[in-house]
């Protein structure tokens, strides 16, 4: 079962942009990563599917589970992390830039983040292996906080 929903970078300007639709409780996730250009010749989408290993499934649920849960209201923010329940969102993280400064949930949520990113890259470099040095997500990742 769905156990939460994550998206990273929802503003509407250049970058990566990723969505974990689907994040189960047995570690399995499911989702979309784009990179946005204003030019339409360097944007790129691909589907995101994998398995978190058990190390990583006990982490990002320890992780989640310090984090306080909004009601699902729709607002803006740099990046959520959604709670599910039966099949619907039952709460939300939202995370802004720079929240880490003055809040150890926003660290906690990019703590989460950061566990997530060698399995987006790795999905990434699937569908686009040659692409590393001009778009790879790893050093567009080092850039954001």
């Amino acid at each position: 079962m769905v156990t939460h929903r994550m998206i990273w970078h929802r503003v509407a300007d250049e970058g990566f942009h990723w969505s974990l639709r689907g994040i189960f409780d047995d570690g399995s996730f499911y989702g979309t990563i784009h990179f946005r250009s204003h030019n339409p010749t360097l944007s790129r989408a691909c589907s995101v599917e994998g398995q978190l290993s058990r190390g990583d499934l006990d982490r990002f649920t320890a992780l989640c589970g310090s984090l306080t849960f909004a009601e699902p209201l729709p607002a803006a923010a740099y990046a959520i992390l959604t709670s599910v329940a039966a099949g619907k969102d039952v709460g939300v993280f939202r995370y802004d830039r720079r929240d880490e400064e003055t809040s150890a949930q926003a660290k906690a949520f990019l703590e989460v983040k950061r566990l997530l990113d060698p399995y987006i890259d790795s999905c990434w470099s699937r569908y686009y292996p040659d692409d590393g040095c001009q778009h790879g997500l790893a050093a567009k990742r080092d850039a954001l906080p």
